[in-house]
């Protein structure tokens, strides 16, 4: 049997997930923005000009907060291409289940956890698909279930 440190195993047991996303991205991933990818590229295109909203002010940059083109912009920094900043996707979604793990262990069994953890990502049909484009929604879950898990561990520590 494999010995873990105490908060080291589900790192290993959720990498699956992480193998996953990071094989359908290379299957299916494009090195080109498509949808709602192509607004985040040019605003963190815009953002690395000094600028963020466009020119002519088409109201596209109203809805659109700066955050993850920012985030884009950071990376684009180091010549990182669309495909190259899409596989950070697999990274938020493996991270994700994990801290959703983290979060259920404190109430369920480490089966049952570790059961949910897989399901939560699993039973999330559009995943997939997200996950392949320059999409928001992997970070989105990932921020959601750092927040969580912080929340959980401050809520520990006061009682």
């Amino acid at each position: 049997m494999l010995n873990f440190k105490k908060g080291q195993k589900e790192f290993f047991y959720l990498l699956p997930i992480l193998i996953i996303y990071v094989g359908l991205i290379f299957i299916v991933g494009r090195d080109n923005p498509i949808g709602d990818g192509e607004r985040y590229w040019q605003f963190s295109e815009n953002i690395l000009n000094g600028f963020y909203a466009n020119k002519d002010l088409s109201p596209g940059f109203l809805w659109n907060g700066p955050g993850y083109p920012l985030f884009i912009a950071f990376l684009r920094l180091f010549n990182l291409t669309t495909f190259s900043i899409t596989l950070f996707n697999s990274l938020f979604i493996y991270l994700s289940s994990v801290f959703f793990f983290k979060t259920l262990i404190n109430y369920l069994s480490f089966n049952k956890s570790l059961f949910l953890s897989y399901f939560m990502i699993a039973s999330n049909l559009t995943l997939p698909i997200y996950a392949t484009y320059l999409y928001t929604e992997p970070i989105t879950l990932f921020l959601v279930t750092l927040m969580k898990t912080i929340t959980n561990i401050l809520i520990r520590k006061k009682n």
